[in-house]
This record gives structure tokens, sequence and C-alpha cells, in this order.
């Protein structure tokens, strides 16, 4: 009897109830949305997302040139506001960056306007003031990649191949009889050497192509510039099966480490290739488990454009943190 109750999806449900409030509760708290106002941390995560949706606009095939003037406007607003309150401070050379990347998109494109001069004036300031000059900003914005060097990457160190792995959201679709399936058959080979909790290997793998893989990507909802150029798209779930009521997290980290493994390994392949959040509305995710014949008892986590690298083509330069910035040693 007592076997048939652990086994009980509604008496097990309860059970979890007071670990899911707990958890929602400390979420809601801390999270960005919830006194925004008042927090320097979540404050800077605003500014972060925004100079992100501004510099991967940089990196599309086709940019329009006003492209963004809302979020630079935003962007240029909240870091004010934040150098207002809270002063300079390093985590800003890489928004500051950007917005000296795009005034400089608008002026090749002969398309400033006054109200742009005014915003990047203020900016202007703010460098004045802590005694920097603009040529100190150049952390963001785009960098050219070629394609020989990429296709080069299977044979170098670990360090190398990890410094040189790129987003890549202007794939080449002039080379599809040059199929990719059989690399990415191998990547996937690689990277289930991944380690999971207990080497249960929850993670799952679908790869969709043709109408299926243009589905995928539709719905997921950030691929459109780049979703008829893109060969295949690949969803990696996580398993419920594999996992008891108190390890719900542990298949988002199996997965997640899984995943990892397979962009270095797509690029090691010679794949170019982009991941795609998959921390959507449940309503979208929902629909991409029905539409993609994905199990009931898979939880998808994260997909994967992949394609061909063009013969030369933009990306976001991405600068990142510097270690001791979200590191700490413990010495006690």
């Amino acid at each position: 009897m007592n076997k048939k109750l652990k086994e009980n999806h509604l008496l097990l449900f309860i059970k979890m109830i007071p670990d899911m409030v707990c958890e929602y509760w400390n979420f809601t708290r801390e999270t960005v949305r919830c006194n925004l106002s008042s927090s320097k941390s979540k404050q800077f995560t605003e500014i972060l997302m925004l100079t992100h949706a501004i510099e991967k606009g940089f990196s599309l095939k086709n940019v329009r040139g006003d492209f963004g003037v809302a979020k630079i406007k935003n962007l240029v607003n909240l870091l004010c506001k934040y150098v207002s309150k809270y002063g300079y401070d390093d985590n800003l050379r890489v928004p500051i960056s950007l917005i000296f990347a795009y005034q400089k998109f608008r002026e090749n494109q002969h398309n400033l306007t006054d109200e742009l001069e005014n915003l990047f004036a203020k900016v202007d300031g703010i460098v004045s003031q802590y005694n920097y000059c603009k040529s100190d900003f150049v952390y963001a914005g785009t960098k050219t990649i070629m394609r020989q060097e990429m296709l080069n990457l299977g044979t170098v160190k670990f360090s190398t191949l990890v410094h040189n792995r790129h987003s890549v959201r202007n794939f080449d679709n002039s080379k599809r009889t040059d199929t990719l399936e059989g690399k990415i058959k191998e990547a996937i080979n690689i990277a289930k050497y991944s380690p999971s909790a207990c080497n249960r290997q929850a993670y799952r793998v679908h790869v969709y192509k043709g109408d299926d893989k243009k589905k995928a990507l539709t719905i997921q909802g950030g691929a459109s510039q780049f979703c008829d150029d893109a060969e295949m798209a690949i969803i990696i779930t996580g398993d419920m099966n594999r996992y008891y009521s108190f390890e719900q997290h542990l298949l988002f980290v199996d997965s997640s480490l899984f995943a990892m493994s397979l962009l270095y390994a797509l690029t090691a392949q010679g794949c170019a290739n982009i991941p795609l959040t998959l921390s959507i509305k449940r309503k979208t995710l929902n629909l991409i488990k029905k539409e993609l014949d994905i199990p009931q008892n898979e939880t998808p986590v994260i997909m994967i454009a992949v394609g061909h690298y063009a013969e030369q083509s933009k990306i976001s330069l991405s600068e990142r943190m510097k270690y001791t910035e979200f590191t700490t040693f413990h010495t006690k």
C-alpha cells in the first residue's frame, strides 16, 4: 500500500507544493521585474538585455538602416539613470561600446537625427566625466569571421575552439547539396560523453529538416531572419521519466551540459550554429511539443539552428566579463 501511495500522481503533486511555493516566492522576489528601480543589479540586467537586443541586430544578413531606434533611446536613458544613481563602473564598458558602435553605424548610413545626436552627446558626457576617451570603448558591435577559419577549428586545442565558437545568424543556403546530416550525427556522438546526474543520460535529441525545420524555427520566434537559410533545427529535451520528485531541475542541468558539448562539437565539425532559447510562454512550448512530435514525458530545454558558414559573415562581438567580476574564492 505504501508503495502504491508513493506512485500516486496527485499525492506526489501535493507533497511537492511547499517546495514549489518556496521556489516561486523566492524567484518572484528576486527577478528583474520585482522592485526594479531599487536594485542596482536588476537595473543593470535591463541594460544588458537591451545591449544584446541591439548588438545581435548588427549580425543579421540584411540590417535595416533604421533598426533599433526605440531600443537605443531606451538604453541611453537607462544608462544615464544608472550612472546618476550608482556612478560609472567597468560593467558599463560593453553597453557604452554598443552605443558608440550604433552611432558609427548611423553615421555610415548618413542617418543621424537631432534626437539621436542629443542621446549620443549624453553618453559622450558620461565618458568625459569619468576621464575616459571614446576610443576606450571597443567591446561591442560586430566582427567578421571567414568560412575557412571556422572549418579549421576541428584541429585546434580546446581553449582555441572555445574562444572562436560564435553564434551565427548569417548562414549560406547555397551549399545545401553538401548536407550536414553526417556531421551532425558525429557531433551528437561526441556530445553523448557529456556528464549527467548518475550517468542517467536523460537528454533526448530531435533533429528537423525541411518543412519541420521551418516549423520549429518559426514557432520559436527568434529565428525569422535566418529561418530559411538554416539547414536544420535541433531540439534538446530532458526525459522526466529519469528523475525523482525532488530532482525537477536536474533535467535542465543535464540537458544544458549536453547542449553546450553539442555546440562545441558542431563547431568542431564545421557546422555553423546558434542556440535559441526555449524559455518561452507555456502556450508556445506546448505548441512546439504538439507540432514537432515531442513525447509528453520530455521537456524541451533548448533549440539549435544549424547551417553552413558563409564565405564571410558578421557576428556579434559579445565581449565577456572578466572572470574576477563573477568569481568568488572562499578561503575560510
